[in-house]
């Protein structure tokens, strides 16, 4: 529950500072807005060493993403909160200890997960749900790379 509070408030203050750029003028915001938006990373771990990642990654079923030098690892990127919701509720039955950051993506990638998160609204299975999180982020790894 804890959890799932600190997402909400986070789209919260996200909603809040996003509405305050808009109000000055909203050409240039809504412009920046179709380039970049942001999706909720589920990541499990950080390391220095690729090894180290490499190994989380495949227990786990994740990604590696490369930044200033540190191997993140995530295991999911959703946006819809009705499937954030449903993500953190099945990882916490697993005892998976993970940490939901807000991350910038680009619209084509936006436009993909928006498709997978429709189907997963309509999925009455946990493995189902979690299967389509690991395709998304399978096509997010691709997008990062490029």
């Amino acid at each position: 529950m804890k959890k799932l509070f600190v997402v909400f408030f986070s789209i919260l203050i996200a909603t809040i500072i996003g509405t305050s750029f808009t109000k000055g003028n909203p050409e240039k915001t809504t412009e920046v807005a179709s380039i970049y938006g942001n999706l909720y990373a589920f990541q499990i771990g950080v390391f220095q060493d690729k090894e180290s990642a490499e190994n989380i990654r495949k227990q786990y079923e994740g990604i590696i993403v490369e930044k200033d030098g540190l191997n993140y690892v995530y295991i999911g990127i959703l946006s819809n909160t009705s499937n954030i919701e449903r993500y953190i509720n099945i990882l916490d039955k697993t005892n998976i200890y993970y940490y939901v950051k807000l991350i910038p993506t680009n619209l084509e990638f936006q436009n993909e997960l928006y498709n997978y998160e429709e189907l997963m609204k309509n999925c009455t299975s946990d493995i189902a749900f979690t299967t389509l999180v690991k395709q998304a982020l399978k096509k997010y790894e691709v997008s990062y790379e490029n």
